[in-house]
């Protein structure tokens, strides 16, 4: 049978079209013509033929190899559109649309052909150079270097296709995919808030602008981004999650008020509270919810919500949940419920290599937990679950605790001979060796200890040498912390960081002291003033300070007096505040009055709340000791007006007024306060048992101090307190032992309890 030529009616239009525009029949414009009418007709074989004879007449024709090149890859022939767009290319290198053609081509190729990419690549680098105007092909470029791994190279391309489409949300969203490949946090800084001016409904940006924000401590910022984003936008709730967790984040940095950060948590509740009614099983947010409940000292309410994720949340959310539940649970003294509970997490991720890994650092807070508590042989069982570890770090950890058990069990010779044998196990030994010097030295064996010492002072390492002058300073051997730091100062070779080289300076001052060389810490410290000269303002108020302690030593009290009398005259927050630290040691309390008074006249710079609660709190206390109650329960009141919720404050005023047996009710009420903020703060649990006794119930006065005492055993304050509730009981023998402890410990009012005892000899009890 012989073939036709099917012609239909596009094509017998295009036909007659030819011949009544005199078109010539054998033109390249004729045959280039009835291909694109063969084409759009779907009749690919005759447009194929048609193409090659309008080629065949025109072969330097770039646009018409274009032409074809193009349909051969609308219709799958992508090898042949291959060759033809090279050819184009070849015609025409500088044309844009050739070159726009063959990059794309070679694109849509490269899932069969790999080496097609790079050609790719090259093409569109080509037109990077001619025309970087061409944002859709600059952003195929960006996204071919992000595919390739390099996100600076993608980054540097969508940043300047933004310079050409400024408004453009596919670069938009390009340059967020290329900065947050690349991790240049600086860049991002500089590029996302100018692309959240120009398009402020860009949410990705600026979800990611705040997680930058909160990685570093910059939570206010992160919270005013988040605060920022429109109200009509689709994103699961990720955005008001993110907010949730910055207020949070914001009200447990400690930069602000009580009052703030309890109005961040509250806010940071509603938020997650809306989340949870669209979402119950948005599990994050259950944790959330707990965190915040903590962080309002709602500790039981806490425990039950993490109990209960606890049952539900998968492994890795469950380590973060447990590790939270088991520190709330030790704070309410339910110190083995949070043992167990850490045990059990740690048994079960023993199973697999990675999750024994995790395993692992769960069995260093069972260690930490038991060590804190003072539990040895639980400590010495968890320890040896860390010298099993795989991390040389945490093998490290477990022989110390080990170490340290076996020493308070009386078992020393052991912990040496344990110590002995990880040392030579692991390569930062370091802390094992120290640990074995101290116990040598514990033993009486001074010689082999300072051997070791030796040793590890030959090093010269930096990390070595300021372990030894650790050691040194736990043993109260200031002669060698002098020794030790002088070598690691003097050394030529070191090259320490000047916040370290600050800091050691400092240290070694106080251990000149310590061994009676005030003037050789004078010296020390003026040999570097350079160095300070090129720290911070409190770099300089902290060297100022020193310096006026040093020259008190020596009883040059002029000179020093002139220093802190230039500190005073700033009139600013800071350096008021460090003069009241440094007075205070010293029970200077009229001292610190004027400091305060001068620094209150201008709110002492103090451009955030925070800093003008501690300079009236200070005052308020200053004046509390030198007896004026009136202005004291002035200041306090104007730092409650603040802060509200400032707990220090509810405490002092409510124990001052205790304490002279005034406004009692009013003492309870503030005192309880404190506590709604602190439920164990002893000090605060302390008041509240004094303010009880001076209203004569003196149960309830004796089971608080007796928590008190159990909180803060060495304050003999609160010492005092409970003798005092067991003398108005009829208990006058506890009463005589608290009194002797109190005694016994370093304490303002050593007179009055005396005088207290020899009452109690004389009644004869």
């Amino acid at each position: 049978m012989r073939s036709t030529v099917r012609i239909g009616v596009l094509s017998f239009f295009a036909l007659l079209l030819g011949v009544s525009v005199g078109v010539a029949r054998e033109s390249a414009s004729f045959h280039f013509t009835l291909a694109k009418v063969f084409a759009a007709e779907g009749s690919y074989p005759e447009a194929i033929q048609s193409f090659k004879k309008a080629i065949d007449l025109e072969p330097e024709d770039a646009y018409l190899r274009m032409e074809y090149a193009e349909f051969l890859s609308r219709t799958g022939r992508r090898r042949q559109a291959t060759e033809e767009a090279d050819r184009a290319l070849e015609l025409a290198p500088e044309n844009t649309d050739a070159l726009r053609l063959a990059g794309h081509i070679r694109l849509d190729l490269a899932s069969r052909d790999p080496r097609s990419l790079a050609v790719a690549k090259t093409v569109f680098e080509r037109l990077r150079r001619i025309d970087p105007s061409d944002t859709a092909s600059m952003l195929t470029l960006s996204q071919i270097y992000l595919n390739e791994g390099d996100a600076s190279a993608a980054l540097d391309v969508a940043e300047e296709a933004s310079g050409y489409g400024p408004n453009d949300p596919r670069i938009h969203r390009m340059l967020l995919q290329a900065l947050v490949r690349s991790g240049d946090d600086e860049r991002a800084l500089v590029v996302l808030p100018e692309i959240l001016r120009l398009d402020p409904t860009f949410v990705e940006g600026r979800v990611a602008l705040a997680r930058i924000f909160s990685a570093r401590g910059q939570h206010n910022e992160a919270v005013q981004l988040l605060e920022g984003a429109p109200p009509d936008r689709s994103d699961d709730g990720d955005t008001d999650y993110l907010l949730a967790v910055e207020l949070y984040r914001r009200a447990a940095s400690g930069g602000s008020t009580r009052a703030s950060q309890l109005e961040d948590l509250a806010r940071a509740s509603v938020v997650v509270e809306e989340i949870l009614d669209q979402q119950p099983t948005h599990l994050e947010a259950l944790f959330l919810r707990g965190q915040i409940l903590a962080g309002e000292s709602r500790r039981l309410e806490a425990i039950e919500v993490l109990r209960s994720l606890n049952e539900v949340a998968p492994e890795d959310l469950r380590l973060r949940v447990v590790t939270r539940l088991a520190e709330l649970l030790e704070q309410e003294g339910e110190v083995v419920e949070a043992a167990d509970l850490l045990s059990s997490l740690a048994e079960e991720l023993n199973a697999g290599a990675s999750k024994g890994r995790v395993a692992d650092r769960v069995w260093l807070e069972v260690a930490r937990l038991h060590g804190r508590h003072e539990e040895w042989s639980d400590l010495l069982a968890a320890s040896e679950r860390l010298m099993a570890a795989s991390a040389p770090r945490l093998r490290v950890e477990g022989a110390l605790f080990a170490a340290e058990a076996l020493q308070r069990m009386e078992r020393a010779r052991e912990a040496v001979q344990l110590l002995r044998r990880f040392e030579d196990e692991v390569e930062e030994s370091t802390p094992l060796t120290l640990k074995r010097a101290e116990i040598l030295l514990d033993l009486g064996e001074t010689v082999e200890s300072a051997r070791i010492l030796d040793r590890v002072m030959a090093s010269g390492e930096v990390s070595a040498l300021l372990a030894v002058a650790q050691f040194h300073l736990r043993q109260q051997n200031h002669e060698e912390v002098v020794v030790v730091l002088g070598e690691l100062l003097d050394d030529e070779e070191v090259d320490l960081d000047p916040v370290l080289r600050r800091e050691v300076l400092f240290l070694r001052a106080d251990s000149y002291v310590e061994v009676d060389n005030a003037e050789g810490a004078l010296a020390s410290l003026a040999a570097e003033a350079e160095l300070f000269g090129q720290g911070s303002e409190l770099d300089k108020q902290r060297l100022l300070l020193k310096r006026a302690e040093i020259l008190e030593e020596l009883d040059r009290d002029g000179e020093a007096q002139a220093l802190l009398d230039g500190l005073a005259a700033q009139g600013e927050a800071q350096p008021a505040l460090l003069l009241v630290q440094y007075y205070q040691r010293d029970s200077r309390f009229e001292a610190m009055v004027p400091v305060l008074e001068r620094a209150l006249e201008g709110e002492g710079g103090a451009e955030d709340s925070l800093a003008l609660v501690d300079l009236h709190f200070s005052l308020g206390m200053a004046y509390e000791r030198l007896g004026r109650w009136n202005d004291a329960t002035t200041e306090f009141q104007r730092v409650l007006a603040v802060d509200p919720e400032d707990g220090r404050t509810l405490n002092y005023l409510g124990y001052m007024w205790a304490d002279q047996g005034e406004s009692l009710e009013e003492a309870v009420e503030l005192i309880e306060r404190a506590l709604d903020l602190e439920p164990d703060n002893g000090a605060y649990i302390d008041s509240l048992g004094w303010a009880f006794f001076k209203m004569g119930r003196y149960a309830e006065a004796r089971e608080l101090l007796e928590k008190a005492a159990k909180l803060m055993s060495e304050d003999a304050t609160i010492l005092e307190h409970l003798g005092d509730v067991y003398v108005a009981l009829d208990i006058p023998q506890k009463a005589k032992e608290l009194y002797t402890r109190a005694l016994a410990i370093d304490d303002e009012n050593v007179e009055g309890i005396r005088r207290k005892l020899a009452r109690l000899r004389v009644g004869g009890s």
